[in-house]
C-alpha cells in the first residue's frame, strides 16, 4: 500500500530509522509490523510495532533473544548521528547496520551515561553546599534568618521554628515526608535518565 508506505517512511524520519530490506522489499521499520486497511472505516492500522527501537548489541551474558526486547531508547535514537536499524542483528540487517548500533551503544555507555552522572553528581554537591548555608544560618542567631537577613523567632512546635513543643507524632510524619520526597526524587530521576535516552537498567 502505497499510501502506508508513504507513512512508515514519515516516522522512520521522526525516529531516525533507517531503510532495510525485507524479503526484497523495502522497509523502514521492524520486520514483523503489520498494516492493515479496515474493511469497516477504510482507514490504516499498524500493529506490532514494540521492536521499532534499534536492540542493545547482544553479548554472552544476555539471554537468546534479547535483541527482540531490550532496545535503545527513542530519545537516544532520534538525536544519533546516523538512522539505525530497527532489525539490527537479525539476518535483515547487515553487518554496516550492526556496527552502526554498536557504534551508537558503545557511546551511550561510555559518553552519555558517565556525563549524566557526573551532572547529577555535581548538582547534588551543590544542593549538599546550599543546604549546609541554610543550617548554618538556622544556628547563628538561634533562630532562622529570613530572605532580608533579619532573624525569625523560633516558635514551640512551629514549622518555622521546629522546637521540641507540640512533637507529638513528629517523628512518623518527618518519616512519611522523607519516603515522599524520596519517591518524588525517584521519579525525577527516572524521568531524566528517560529524557537524556539512557535505559534504567544501565543502573
Amino acid at each position: 500500500d502505497a499510501r502506508l508506505a508513504a507513512l512508515l517512511d514519515n516516522v522512520a524520519f521522526l525516529l531516525n530509522i533507517k531503510q532495510h530490506h525485507v524479503h526484497g522489499v523495502p522497509l523502514a521499520a521492524p520486520f514483523d509490523l503489520e498494516g492493515h486497511r479496515s474493511t469497516v472505516d477504510g482507514q490504516l492500522y499498524v500493529i506490532d510495532v514494540a521492536r521499532y527501537m534499534p536492540p542493545s548489541p547482544p553479548s554472552a551474558n544476555h539471554c537468546p533473544g534479547s535483541i527482540f526486547y531490550r532496545l535503545l531508547r527513542p530519545e537516544f535514537v532520534r538525536r544519533w548521528r546516523e538512522p539505525l536499524n530497527s532489525d539490527a542483528f537479525t539476518k535483515f540487517a547487515t553487518a554496516d547496520d550492526n556496527r552502526a548500533v554498536c557504534d551508537a551503544w558503545a557511546h551511550l555507555v561510555h559518553v552519555v551515561v558517565p556525563t549524566f552522572a557526573a551532572e547529577l553528581l555535581a548538582r547534588e554537591r551543590e544542593r549538599l553546599r546550599v543546604r549546609e548555608r541554610e543550617c548554618a544560618d538556622e544556628r547563628g542567631g538561634g533562630g532562622l534568618i529570613s530572605r532580608s537577613g533579619t532573624a525569625l523567632p523560633r516558635v514551640a512546635g512551629s514549622a518555622i521554628g521546629g522546637g521540641g513543643g507540640g512533637r507529638r507524632g513528629g517523628g512518623r510524619r518527618d518519616n512519611n515526608r522523607h519516603e515522599l520526597d524520596a519517591l518524588r526524587a525517584s521519579s525525577q530521576l527516572v524521568d531524566a535518565l528517560h529524557r537524556t535516552g539512557i535505559n534504567l537498567r544501565l543502573l
